[in-house]
């Protein structure tokens, strides 16, 4: 290429970036593609790289000589003998610093990266490979003290090796070149980590440098796991300077000296190695800086399986010691770096002296897990939580290592809870000191509290003194918090000590008083009321009915119900319910007692005309607890009570304007979210009822139906259905459930085109329950007829039915059952072939010819295989020459799905069916079928064409 070329080459370069002119931009782009794939790009590439501006007469811009270096990198696809030849004069270039002080980091980057890929592409035998390393080593040998510029060069083509090549083993090439790919990456880093290591003192001033270098080290431990005596004189410098790189200013440097001791100490884990790391680390004085307590942390644990070696009797004590100082350094981002180490020495618990150590570890975790007395609901309170739990791992780990240690930390925790209910006014410090030791406690209860310790001399067990002091705690939120959690956990061991429950069961009710929501150390476990977790696991175990007459007033203790959000407000009731429930069926008067509490609210709120927008968040939860109520109590009366109760609230949505404005304000009029859920709220109490084994379908059978009828808007329509599938399993046989399941399907049956999937699957999937459940009160209610009309039938005719697969299953299921004879469940519902005014189409034809309007498009063709089903069906009931006599009549009904075809084509697919059915060939006519309704449609994957198209073919 001419200097005529190589002009308009820079100016589509500049150009491209510059235009506006979309056509110009194109003309750019189509240049400078064409010149990236001309066999001559590599060389005129070089030239303009090599005479960048400064280097000489002639000079290039910065944008074309990027465009150049790019273009450099992408035709190294292949290799041509131009580009081995430059080579040599490439490498020269790299090194030479006059060629490369004008370079930008985008250029010097693609620069590096030429020679990473002409690495990879040239050397494809042993040959080549020496003489590539020989270029490169006489080059790199030759500059006895390069710039600092050519070692970024260096270090860049290191990282770049790393992140493209990673584990330089030439992945990313064919098979045969990778092991001479990774012999010249090992001998090329080994000469270069050498310049580096020999260099590296000289360039401490240059912290950009210097960062450069350790980033590009340490992707090479981690990628690579270069030899450490090759990187030696870069570890060792950063390993004694480590304090004040670690608390250097320039961020970047302090972060790059972290990583990469992280990476050697993780990466070179002989014990000869870790005794060099160690003996560096245990020299530095603590300082609570994050990064250094994190190299601590990383070269303590990496020690661990050296402990006993005697290369570490002199090193391990000092570096536990360091760990436990950096714990208990009051400094939550130094201390968090420390689990690191704590979870792995559970593992290494063997003698007296490392217990000790595990004492003091104990010790300084507890201390330093305890809340400040500043401790809000803030994003510290995230961090700070994260800590305790893992404190609690830490702790529980230890201890099943050394089950001692569990005693030891109970006897700590007596001796601290004793000294802090000592003092006259307990200080908030010591308060929350005994705090911190008792969430300690609370992580290993269920193993301190499995095995009753039970003294000879007679005086009470550690346990028991233990859970003493915990019931003497003051009313302060902090420690009440993690008593109850502590209460919750133990118990079953609660339950075998009788004189400690009722005591325990005080202080979890003066916990209550305090709020889950509070802004200062809130009384939460999870999303609850952490004493209400705790009240519901006492009460599954509490003997006897004593725990009712303490747990009924809280529910209408004004301080106790503003301190708790709904959902706890329902623990505190299911643990009410699960103390009612450990009393005789006998005293039914307890039962009643407790279900009375709810249901006389809402008989209030009724009588008083109270249920307003205001108040149906009172009534839901109102409405919870008496579902809450269902699933313990079994008493059948109760059943009756509680649907005549929600009979009485869904009969407001019948009222006048006038009434509902009074009693449900705007709320049924803009058909609000609150009304609706406070419906669906008597949906879920129904299901409990009707699930419940002991209830009496006539008891409350009645009842039932009235709810239902309250439940039939499109709206409520999910709901009531839900409500009668759950009563039909229970009571399938039971005329009154029969009756109300019912008119519930036909009054749904009108809104089919509203109703969801779900719901309408359930309508389908109830009649037919209905139909084989009492056949008799499915025919003399009328719903038999009615539902063949609306259900079956009408949806077809219109073309209207929804596709969907469990909605047309359920409507095949619905459809068969009118063709079973009495022997299979009832009698045949559309016996009658004969039209009854010679107009109509008789009811066993009209149901035929719904299946030929589903084949002829009104249902996806994959509904084909269904229909057939129910069509073999019909035959092997009623007989194959019944069923083509009344296949013959339909033809002829001007309403048959195919009237629209010829005589001829009908009679020609009758015979076939005919023919087909004799024989038992049903595959052949479900082809017949197929084509008669319209074949597949073209574009439709597969969807006949639609009933009545003028365009169909005739068979």
């Amino acid at each position: 290429m001419n200097a005529e070329g190589v002009a308009q080459l820079a100016a589509a370069v500049r150009e491209i970036g510059t235009a506006t002119d979309p056509l110009r931009i194109a003309e750019c782009d189509l240049i400078l593609r064409d010149f990236q794939k001309d066999r001559g790009a590599w060389d005129i590439c070089f030239s303009i790289v090599t005479h960048a501006p400064g280097q000489g007469d002639v000079q290039y811009a910065p944008d074309l000589v990027t465009f150049a270096s790019q273009t450099m990198v992408s035709v190294l696809k292949v290799k041509t003998p131009s580009i081995t030849m430059a080579m040599d004069e490439f490498v020269a270039l790299l090194l030479n610093d006059g060629a490369r002080q004008s370079w930008t980091p985008q250029i010097r980057s693609n620069m590096v990266r030429v020679l990473v890929k002409a690495m990879a592409r040239l050397c494809t035998t042993e040959e080549e490979a020496d003489q590539f390393f020989s270029t490169v080593q006489h080059q790199l040998v030759g500059i006895e003290l390069p710039s600092h510029d050519s070692v970024l060069c260096w270090v860049e083509f290191l990282g770049i090796i790393a992140l493209e090549y990673g584990n330089g083993d030439g992945s990313k090439l064919p098979p045969k070149q990778k092991t001479l790919f990774r012999i010249v990456v090992r001998r090329l880093s080994d000469a270069i980590f050498e310049q580096l290591n020999t260099i590296f003192q000289s360039m401490c001033d240059e912290t950009h440098v210097v960062t450069q270098v350790l980033v590009a080290t340490e992707m090479w431990v981690q990628h690579y796991k270069v030899p450490l005596a090759n990187i030696q004189s870069i570890v060792e410098p950063c390993f004694s300077m480590g304090p004040n790189l670690f608390a250097s200013p320039e961020e970047q440097l302090a972060t790059a000296a972290e990583q990469l001791l992280m990476a050697v100490v993780d990466t070179y884990n002989d014990e000869e190695s870790q005794v060099a790391f160690a003996t560096y680390v245990v020299q530095w004085h603590i300082a609570l800086v994050p990064a250094q307590a994190q190299i601590h942390a990383v070269c303590a644990a990496a020690s661990l399986p050296f402990i006993d070696m005697p290369s570490f009797s002199e090193l391990y004590v000092p570096l536990i010691q360091g760990i436990i100082e950096y714990t208990h350094c009051g400094v939550l981002s130094c201390a968090s770096h420390m689990f690191r180490f704590w979870l792995r020495f559970p593992d290494h618990l063997k003698d007296d002296e490392t217990t000790v150590l595990a004492r003091s570890g104990i010790e300084a975790l507890v201390a330093q897990s305890a809340y400040t007395t500043g401790y809000t609901l803030s994003e510290e309170w995230d961090e700070e939580s994260d800590f305790r739990g893992s404190v609690r791992t830490c702790i529980r780990e230890m201890t099943q290592t050394m089950p001692t240690l569990g005693t030891w930390l109970l006897e700590c925790a007596v001796g601290t809870l004793s000294q802090c209910l000592q003092e006259e006014s307990v200080s908030l410090q010591s308060l929350l000191a005994a705090e911190a030791m008792l969430h300690a406690i609370s992580a290993i209860a269920k193993q301190l509290f499995s095995i009753i310790d039970v003294p000879q001399d007679g005086t009470e067990s550690l346990q028991n003194q233990f859970l003493q002091l915990c019931c003497q705690v003051p009313d302060h939120p902090a420690i009440l918090c993690i008593v109850c959690m502590l209460f919750g956990v133990i118990a079953s061991y609660l339950s075998s000590h009788p004189h400690l429950l009722h005591p325990a069961v005080a202080t979890i009710l003066r916990g209550l008083v305090f709020s889950e929501d509070a802004d200062t150390f809130p009384m939460r476990q999870a999303e609850d009321h952490v004493a209400t977790i705790a009240l519901v696991k006492i009460a599954r175990l509490w003997p006897d009915a004593s725990l009712i007459p303490l747990l009924l007033p809280l529910h209408t203790d004004e301080q106790i119900v503003a301190s708790l959000s709904r959902t706890s407000r329902l623990l505190l009731w299911q643990a009410t319910c699960e103390a009612t429930n450990h009393t005789d069926t006998e005293t039914f008067g307890t039962v009643q007692e407790v279900i009375s509490l709810p249901w006389q609210s809402l008989n209030d709120m009724l009588d008083q005309g109270s249920l307003t927008h205001e108040t149906l968040e009172t009534a839901e939860l109102l409405l919870d607890m008496l579902g809450v109520c269902f699933k313990y109590f079994r008493v059948g009366q109760v059943g009756t009570n509680m649907c005549n109760l929600i009979s009485r609230l869904l009969s407001i949505e019948g009222e006048t304007a006038t009434s509902v404005a009074a009693r449900v304000a705007h709320y049924v009029t803009s058909q609000a979210s609150g009304w609706q859920q406070l419906i669906e709220g008597f949906g879920k109490v129904l299901e409990v009822i009707v699930c419940n084994p002991l209830f009496e379908a006539e008891a409350i059978g009645v009842s039932i139906t009235n709810v239902s009828c309250h439940l039939d808007s499109i709206e409520t329509a999910s709901t009531s259905l839900s409500v009668v599938c759950k009563a039909l399993e229970r009571w399938a046989s039971t005329e009154v459930i029969v009756t109300a399941a019912l008119q519930l399907v036909q009054h749904h049956s009108q809104q089919l085109e509203a109703l969801s999937l779900s719901s309408a699957t359930m309508l389908f999937r109830i009649s037919t329950q209905c139909r084989f459940s009492i056949p008799d009160v499915f025919i003399s209610s009328g719903a038999a007829t009615f539902l063949f009309d609306v259900l079956v039938c009408q949806p077809l005719e219109a073309g209207t039915f929804p596709e969907d697969r469990k909605l047309t299953s359920a409507w095949f299921g619905f459809l068969a059952c009118y063709y079973v004879l009495s022997e299979d469940g009832g009698p045949c519902l559309v016996s009658q072939l004969e039209s009854p005014d010679h107009v109509t189409m008789a009811p066993f034809l009209r149901g035929i010819n719904s299946l030929y309007l589903a084949a002829s498009g009104v249902l996806p063709s994959w509904s084909l295989d269904g229909i057939m089903n129910i069509l073999r069906q019909i035959v092997q009931i009623h007989g194959a020459e019944t069923t083509i006599t009344a296949l013959a009549e339909l033809m002829q009904h001007p309403e048959f799905a195919r009237s629209h075809l010829s005589e001829a084509g009908r009679q020609k697919y009758l015979e076939s069916f005919h023919q087909h059915v004799t024989s038992g060939n049903w595959q052949k006519l479900k082809n017949a079928t197929k084509q008669f309704c319209g074949g597949k449609k073209r574009g439709t994957s597969g969807t006949p064409s639609r009933a009545g198209s003028s365009t169909a073919p005739s068979p």
